[in-house]
């Protein structure tokens, strides 16, 4: 109804969103005109271009994060993250998510052999060398 009275309020926009990002199914393919999450992620950003509310910014932001990482798009949802926070220097839920998704990265990059590798007595990785 929001949108119908004020089609440029940004903040129904984004309750419309959140909205449909709850209907929908975040991991569905991109390309499924008929998951919501799709459309909400449109929405969001158009948001997160247009809207002038850096609050509101930052929160499409993080949301995007999500759908990004709910996808197994880890690069792009910390990015997302980081712009969340950029927005909201003081968004502590972008930013604790932002620091666990940089740690699973890292751990991620070094793999289980590095991992075990790591956590073995220096002799112990000579001999297997």
């Amino acid at each position: 109804k929001a949108l119908l009275e004020n089609p440029m309020s940004y903040v129904a926009a984004f309750n419309l969103a959140t909205t449909m990002l709850r209907q929908g199914n975040g991991t569905a393919a991109v390309d499924d005109e008929k998951n919501p999450a799709n459309k909400a992620m449109q929405e969001l950003q158009k948001l997160a271009e247009t809207c002038p509310d850096k609050n509101l910014v930052a929160k499409a932001c993080y949301d995007l994060g999500n759908i990004a990482y709910s996808r197994q798009e880890y690069d792009q949802a910390i990015e997302l993250y980081k712009n969340a926070l950029r927005r909201n220097p003081a968004d502590n839920q972008a930013r604790t998510t932002c620091t666990a998704q940089e740690k699973r990265a890292r751990t991620a990059e070094t793999g289980p052999e590095k991992q075990s590798e790591q956590g073995q007595p220096r002799q112990q990785r000579q001999k297997q060398r």
